[in-house]
């Protein structure tokens, strides 16, 4: 993730060593320096029914706050469609109406896994409540009041035993939570459950990386109390924001490589590698790593001509990336596996787009790695045209400078010369802006590829 250098970057480190749930990490936002009002305002925009009161309180003797959510009657509909309707009310700012579509799009995900059913089918329970979509908005909206660059969490303390529930008494973690939470580190420390679907989808979604408490200049300390009160341990999750100077920021090659011992030849994570929202584990001597799930099938009977189409689609429905890789069957029937890499919450919805738009019968899901540079793009100019020029980034270093090819051929279609020459011009643009392979980031690029999108 690229910040801000006209200000101390800012990192939030979320301890969920007592566990976590959705009231808890709202709770511990605000209590961090959230404005109560604002969250309050912006979780009441998603329904007038929707209220969210605070009181202090204590757990295990130690003070804290909670957030208390009232709410006249049920969801209209509780369907999946219905919930995402709620979320995707104009009265919310877009960046909190994205992150709170994102938390609940990963809990129903989660749930399609469990349960075997396409997403849409998934059935809502506690989720579906009003308190929940307050909890998942409110939080949401906290956050980005809080402007932070980084989110960390702790290993999330998960519980012991057994609940019961909708589908009656299951074990500790509940499947949903094992789901979110697999590839995270856990601790099942504490009887009962410690951690809910809401909180598990929360932290997953929020934090770019576990690890422990980050160095710098702590400038404020939330807690955010749970329902109970138990005396041996507080039931709380806490919020810290730090600060940090450049000097303060660990290189990353001073953190763990998770993928030590394994080999690292590329062939996961292929095609686009921006970070945009796998659950990341971190900074590695070779980048930012992030856990994604790549779904694949091995098709022998599928007119080739509808191939482009499916990946065009796939790519379109929000897939990271997709491809084909030739393969030879039984009897030397020649044939083409698909590989589609997506986050965890789109992995269900888009597998129902590979069994509509092929002839396969079922498909793969591989939970992998991916391991990907920073990115930054630059505007320039070619012959009164603007083009994007897209910047591979490591350690503050540009390592790579690439014209996006659409915009390029678009470009050169409209200026009656070829591509080729396009795209060359672009980069010798940049060059002339001292921007080449060496160079430190330009203060003026962007982490998204529009203006619109940063």
């Amino acid at each position: 993730m690229l910040t801000d250098m006209t200000r101390p970057r800012r990192v939030l480190w979320l301890d969920a060593s007592a566990g976590i749930a959705g009231d808890m990490v709202l709770a511990a936002l605000v209590d961090a320096g959230a404005d109560p009002g604002e969250v309050s305002g912006l979780a009441a925009a998603v329904a007038a029914e929707v209220r969210i009161g605070w009181e202090e309180t204590t757990r295990a003797g130690l003070r804290a706050r909670r957030a208390v959510v009232s709410a006249g009657g049920e969801v209209p509909d509780r369907s999946v469609e219905g919930i995402r309707a709620v979320l995707a009310s104009d009265d919310l700012p877009e960046a909190v109406r994205d992150l709170a579509t994102r938390v609940f799009d990963r809990v129903v995900a989660a749930e399609s896994a469990v349960h075997g059913v396409p997403p849409e089918d998934v059935h809502l329970h506690e989720v579906g409540g009003w308190d929940s979509i307050a909890d998942i908005v409110g939080a949401c909206a906290a956050l980005t009041l809080l402007e932070v660059d980084e989110v960390v969490v702790s290993p999330i303390a998960v519980g012991s035993g057994e609940v019961r529930a909708a589908h009656g008494v299951l074990p500790v973690p509940v499947p949903a939570v094992a789901e979110l939470l697999c590839g995270w580190e856990i601790a099942s420390d504490g009887d009962g459950e410690l951690a809910t679907p809401t909180g598990a989808a929360l932290a997953v979604t929020i934090a770019d990386r576990q690890g422990p408490l980050p160095g710098g200049r702590l400038i404020s300390v939330g807690v955010g109390a749970g329902t109970r009160d138990s005396p041996d341990r507080a039931n709380v999750v806490r919020a810290l924001v730090i600060e940090q100077d450049p000097s303060d920021v660990q290189h990353p090659h001073d953190v763990a490589d998770p993928l030590a011992g394994q080999e690292q030849d590329g062939s996961q994570g292929q095609g686009n590698t921006q970070d945009v929202g796998g659950t990341a584990l971190g900074a590695t001597a070779l980048g930012r790593t992030s856990l994604l799930d790549e779904i694949a099938c091995t098709v022998d009977d599928l007119d080739p001509r509808v191939w482009p189409t499916t990946l065009s689609r796939l790519l379109d429905e929000g897939a990271l990336d997709a491809w084909l890789v030739p393969a030879l069957m039984k009897k030397g029937r020649p044939a083409q596996v698909l590989h589609v890499l997506c986050r965890a919450e789109d992995t269900a919805r888009l597998g129902s787009i590979v069994l509509a738009e092929t002839s396969t019968l079922g498909f793969r899901v591989s939970r992998v790695t991916r391991v990907a540079l920073d990115r930054a793009w630059i505007d320039v100019s070619i012959d009164g045209e603007t083009l994007p020029v897209k910047l591979a980034v490591r350690d503050g270093v540009v390592v790579r400078v690439v014209a996006e090819f659409d915009e390029a051929a678009a470009a050169a279609g409209r200026l009656g010369r070829p591509v080729r020459e396009v795209l060359e011009s672009a980069v010798r643009a940049a060059a002339g802006r001292g921007v080449t392979a060496g160079s430190p980031v330009p203060p003026d690029a962007r982490t998204a590829r529009h203006p619109e999108d940063s």
